[in-house]
């Protein structure tokens, strides 16, 4: 095989396994350059990033978060700091640590055996292949035509305006989406402002009137939009021979929409492993299995987030204010914000 490992989609869970894979021959592939045409606010622990060694495309930290109804406004200390990241910084860094090499191409498809990859370029082979591709899941796609199920998408949009603040700001509000929520996430002299949608069926039109009104009210003027389709519902790990992560295993969490750590963290643990597999330690098919059985493992707390974000979302706003108030009780916090901060670890990944 030219490849030990084809990687498709050069964002974080792709970035994060071709990190793992320094000195092997590995292929990158994208259909846009690294580092541009962002999806993500951005927001992920400050753990996170130092774990993976990218503090360098750090832009601002927030030890404090708010929540916003229309009716009252609550504060929270986070368990752990958070921090807001450069994209194309922390991509491009990521980047340099595993040492792979990069085409830049759309994946058409792959190969039933999971070894040749079909791009608008040409084909190439690979050992073991990971379908990184986002939510499009292009490869797992090309062999399952139903592993992307479009009732189970969100939708985003975001802009960066010019703006200073501290703190990460998230509105439960009506009056700019019903059915999601907004945000905003101050990034050294500009702010991440967004709204998203947990639904079927919204026109861009609606989302991006709620955004309007929402940089209204902060009296910000909005740049450039992008925005785009985000997973809120696990998919299986492997398809065929393939490796399936980050959005396009629908690895990013229901209810928060926090899909950075995640798709870091699976994409180390995917990277380990097709490691395993290139240099002899494991064979291919055992290996899928293990991932397989890795991403079922988490199967149970993202069921349970997808429901509760099929209820929180349509709350009225006097029981959505309830149920905000109900949280900052110490002893109820307690009991649920450490295991969802201590869920998907990298430090120990990432220090091997």
């Amino acid at each position: 095989m030219p490849y030990d490992a084809i990687i498709v989609g050069a964002s974080f869970a792709g970035l994060a396994a071709a990190s793992r894979l320094k000195g092997r021959r590995v292929l990158l592939l994208d259909r846009k350059e690294i580092g541009t045409m962002p999806t993500s606010a951005c927001g992920v622990p400050l753990r996170v990033v130092r774990d993976v060694g990218c503090e360098d495309a750090v832009t601002q930290v927030h030890p404090t978060g708010y929540v916003y109804t229309p009716k009252r406004s609550f504060e929270y200390r986070l368990p752990e700091p958070y921090c807001v990241v450069d994209y194309e910084r922390f991509c491009k860094l990521l980047f340099q640590k595993g040492g792979a090499e990069f085409v830049r191409a759309p994946a058409l498809g792959v190969s039933a055996d999971g070894h040749t990859v079909t791009t608008a370029v040409g084909a190439f082979q690979a050992e073991c292949v990971v379908d990184a591709s986002g939510w499009r899941a292009a490869l797992a796609k090309s062999l399952d035509k139903g592993f992307v199920d479009t009732r189970t998408l969100a939708f985003g949009v975001e802009t960066e305006a010019t703006g200073r603040g501290d703190g990460l700001h998230f509105w439960f509000d009506p009056n700019y989406i019903y059915g999601g929520y907004a945000w905003n996430f101050p990034s050294d002299g500009h702010c991440r402002v967004g709204v998203g949608y947990f639904g079927e069926n919204v026109g861009l039109v609606k989302i991006r009137g709620g955004l309007t009104r929402l940089l209204d009210a902060l009296r910000l003027e909005p740049g450039h939009m992008h925005g785009g389709y985000i997973p809120f519902s696990l998919r299986r790990g492997v398809v065929g021979n393939v490796f399936v992560v980050g959005d396009a295993a629908g690895q990013s969490l229901p209810t928060t929409g926090e899909g950075i750590r995640p798709a870091i963290y699976f994409g180390l643990r995917c990277g380990d492993m097709v490691r395993d597999v290139v240099e002899r330690r494991a064979s291919r098919e055992a290996t899928l299995r293990t991932y397989a059985a890795l991403v079922e493992g988490y199967r149970s707390r993202y069921d349970f987030l997808q429901r509760a974000q099929g209820v929180v979302m349509r709350l009225p706003t006097v029981w959505m204010t309830l149920a905000l108030a109900i949280t900052r009780v110490d002893w109820l916090r307690g009991l649920w914000l450490p295991r969802y901060t201590r869920a998907f670890q990298t430090g120990a990944l990432a220090g091997r």
